[in-house]
């Protein structure tokens, strides 16, 4: 009988670590689908903008190439 107990223990706890595993797996997959729909989402009832600053999301402008003074010729003959 106590080995019928055991065979049942471990069978449980080996479909139990496995059943976490996919649920797990089943919120990541459901995360990755619906990222695009997700909002922020906040659980600070008073917030400090200097420890929690304000989201900013990039814009088109954040996106371009940097534009960079053209450089300056340098005269070295005056060494």
């Amino acid at each position: 009988m106590i080995i019928e107990q055991m065979i049942n223990w471990l069978t449980g706890s080996i479909l139990f670590a496995l059943g976490c595993l996919v649920l797990v797996a089943g919120a990541i997959l459901i995360n990755n689908l619906l990222h695009r729909f997700w909002k922020p989402v906040t659980v600070v009832f008073m917030r400090n903008d200097s420890v929690y600053p304000k989201i900013r999301f990039a814009t088109a402008d954040d996106s371009k190439e940097p534009e960079f003074e053209s450089q300056k010729p340098v005269d070295k003959t005056k060494d």
